[in-house]
């Protein structure tokens, strides 16, 4: 079982299991982890379980996300006993399957494939790929035009390009992507 334990902020004391595929934190209450705290953005940052790792993706944030007091600026694996802070939050990442084992490494270089993006990545991908600015795009998934902004940045990272243009086309050579019915003439 895999959790995080919290040790400062506002769910000090409290213990939450990674369930699932993907867990967001931040301060709007849709988010699977809340954190009433004003230095937190309202979709501050992710976890994606990714065969059997934990990693994890700030989305955006104005303050950051941290682990072990480094600023995540990539995707980055949490390992038994990371700090991981969030606004005034913290909380020890806790693997009990970990048993001083480190031999589940999620690499970055074989990361380019559907998993190595997030589904909400994917969404927004997908949408910009259909030819909606950043404005419908976000009204279209209830976030701010910033997250969707950020959204962009983190995929244009793992793509390895630095527009729009080029995130779509590379996508759809790579089968990450596909156009809608009709407009792929």
């Amino acid at each position: 079982m895999q959790m995080l334990v919290f040790t400062h902020g506002p769910l000090a004391g409290k213990r939450v299991e990674v369930r699932g595929e993907e867990l967001t934190l931040g301060r709007r209450t849709t988010n699977d982890i809340v954190l009433k705290d004003p230095l937190v953005s309202r979709l501050h940052a992710i976890l994606v379980r990714r065969r059997g790792a934990i990693l994890l993706e700030d989305l955006g944030s104005h303050n950051g996300t941290y682990v072990n007091g480094e600023r995540v600026m990539f995707l980055r694996q949490l390992r038994h006993g990371d700090l991981l802070q969030v606004g005034s939050s913290r909380a020890l990442f806790d693997d009990d399957a970990a048993g001083g084992d480190d031999s589940t490494v999620v690499h970055e270089g074989g990361l380019l494939t559907p998993t190595a993006f997030t589904q909400r990545q994917l969404q927004v991908l997908r949408l910009v790929a259909r030819g909606l600015a950043n404005k419908e795009v976000a009204r279209r998934l209830a976030v701010s035009e910033r997250t969707v902004k950020a959204y962009l940045s983190s995929v244009f990272d793992k793509l390895g390009v630095n527009n729009r243009s080029a995130a779509i086309t590379t996508a759809l050579r790579l089968g990450l992507i596909d156009l809608p019915k009709g407009e792929a003439e």
